[in-house]
């Protein structure tokens, strides 16, 4: 038997899921924004681009951004600029965009920037009509300034907060390097807490085994863990032989990983917890580099330049950093440049000023 719908009650069936409907989007949108959310839109009607590169139409999978609020009246503002400005310069080869956002006027704020000059050469946006402020500050119910947000490489919220903060920090560095994982990271946490007990009663085998229960995890996810436990070994348990065995094991172990290789290279130069006798390691993580990119390439002649440099090779570094500016793309071209330029008047002082040859002139 056929049983023909009754229109008025389809009808209402039909008016009662669109209500429905919209009563769960309606729930949504009054959902507090905040790290794991979804990031709100990147661009909104009406904002201006006072200066920098703009935005893109969309949030890219697999970068990085920075959604930073201030204003120029905003005294903790003024002084948060210079540690963004600096960031936003490191982070640059990483993809790193960041986007500061002022609900003042275009004219007020252009006037600001161009004062600021290359102290503030981050994106920076006039949002007079609020498009930015109602779907991050206001959704996220975040009340003073500055105020971050960091949208990591999945398009999620990773940190809403001060960006002066250590954690801003921490989670940027994260976030730009590919690596931020909050569901590993939730798994590590116990072993990393036992970790600290252990060090703390200087129990160093048991936190030799937390740190290594981490690394199995995701040994570059957690690449920092391997350096916690190379510092281990050298600062808490005093052991330099063995803390260099092990950190030349890993340089194996990251051998297609340039990335972790130079944070190696970084640490023995630049970390005044290491002893200034390890370049031998820095050589070794630098030839693993070159192996896995190609001696040709900018960075890498810029990480041989800077080794260079430390082990007393002005000429060898002056060389090098002159044929990475040549190769680098006209971005970086510019902080390539201050680099050559102080290995050069290195390079002159050692010759009585009187001037440079080789491989830094043309």
């Amino acid at each position: 038997m056929t049983i023909k719908p009754n229109v008025r009650n389809l009808a209402s069936l039909i008016a009662i899921t669109v209500m429905l409907g919209v009563v769960s989007t309606s729930a949504q949108a009054r959902e507090k924004l905040k790290v794991g959310s979804s990031a709100p839109a990147s661009t909104f009607s009406g904002a201006k681009l006072v200066s920098g590169k703009a935005p893109p139409s969309s949030f890219e999978k697999g970068k990085t951004y920075v959604v930073e609020f201030w204003a120029t009246w905003c005294g903790p503002c003024l002084k948060s600029i210079p540690h963004l400005n600096d960031l936003s310069k490191q982070l640059k080869r990483s993809g790193v965009q960041f986007m500061g956002i002022s609900d003042e006027s275009a004219s007020k704020v252009s006037a600001f920037v161009k004062k600021k000059g290359d102290g503030m050469s981050y994106t920076v946006i006039a949002d007079a009509k609020g498009g930015y402020n109602k779907a991050y500050m206001k959704a996220a119910g975040a009340r003073g300034i500055p105020t971050a947000f960091i949208v990591g490489p999945s398009g999620k919220i990773a940190f809403i907060g001060h960006p002066m903060s250590e954690e801003f920090e921490k989670v940027l560095l994260e976030c730009s390097g590919g690596k931020y994982d909050p569901e590993l990271m939730k798994s590590a946490q116990p072993m990393l807490d036992g970790a600290d007990r252990s060090i703390t009663t200087r129990d160093w085998n048991q936190a030799h085994r937390q740190l290594d229960k981490v690394l199995e995890l995701d040994p570059w996810v957690f690449s920092d863990v391997m350096i916690q436990k190379y510092k281990l070994m050298l600062n808490d348990q005093g052991d330099q032989e063995m803390a260099n065995a092990y950190l030349r094991q890993q340089i194996n172990v990251y051998a297609d990983k340039p990335d972790v290789l130079t944070d190696i290279v970084i640490l023995m130069i630049n970390d005044p917890d290491v002893p200034k006798g390890n370049m031998e390691i820095a050589n070794e993580a630098v030839s693993r580099v070159a192996m896995a990119q190609g001696e040709g390439d900018p960075q890498v002649l810029e990480l041989i330049a800077l080794v260079s440099y430390h082990q007393g090779d002005i000429n060898g570094a002056v060389d090098k950093q002159f044929k990475a500016w040549m190769a680098a793309d006209a971005d970086y071209k510019p902080e390539m440049k201050r680099v050559l330029d102080k290995y050069k008047a290195e390079q002159a002082k050692s010759r009585g000023g009187k001037g440079t040859r080789g491989g830094g002139r043309r």
